[in-house]
């Protein structure tokens, strides 16, 4: 058990919650309920994770790459999410990595996401000794993700997208 004392400037409410009852209502899902308590506790420290949890914040993150003309980053790891959720088996999975493949990694793409040479190779092995499986394009993912976090969600923190999106969550 933990104590604390509060402190208020203005007339407040205090909620207390168990750990219990916290974790029934927030679970360890990443789900937007959980999504919205961190991005009101982080503020302007929330990571791109926190953001793409929320479904207002991955519309909002959307519009911005829109603009950017860097949407097919978001739109790729939403199809690896898709496909790693996928039950199916063996050759259907092969048809989907393919697809993703197709429209995303290979050179002849249009919304050909900016994957290092080794890694594209390494996909289009596997791709070709008819070997998908569902962990094919993890590291891909883990390669746009940090180039988002890093490159995309800085720019966006600074733009009216985020302020739009924070003044919808009354997040100011």
């Amino acid at each position: 058990m933990r104590t604390a004392t509060v402190t208020t400037v203005d007339r407040s409410l205090l909620l207390s919650v168990d750990k219990e009852s916290f974790r029934t209502i927030f679970g360890n899902a990443e789900g937007p309920l959980q999504a919205e308590f961190e991005l009101r506790l982080l503020r302007e420290s929330a990571c791109l994770q926190h953001v793409l949890n929320h479904p207002l914040g991955m519309t909002s993150f959307r519009d911005f790459l829109l603009d950017e003309h860097a949407e097919e980053n978001l739109d790729f790891v939403t199809a690896i999410i898709s496909f790693q959720l996928d039950n199916a088996n063996g050759s259907h999975i092969q048809t989907k990595a393919q697809v993703i493949f197709d429209k995303y990694v290979s050179e002849a793409s249009q919304s050909q996401v900016n994957l290092p040479a080794k890694m594209v190779d390494e996909i289009k092995h596997v791709l070709g000794t008819k070997s998908a499986h569902l962990g094919l394009f993890l590291d891909a993912r883990r390669e746009i993700m940090q180039m988002m976090e890093q490159d995309n969600f800085s720019r966006y923190k600074q733009s009216r997208y985020f302020k739009a999106f924070k003044e919808r969550l009354g997040i100011l």
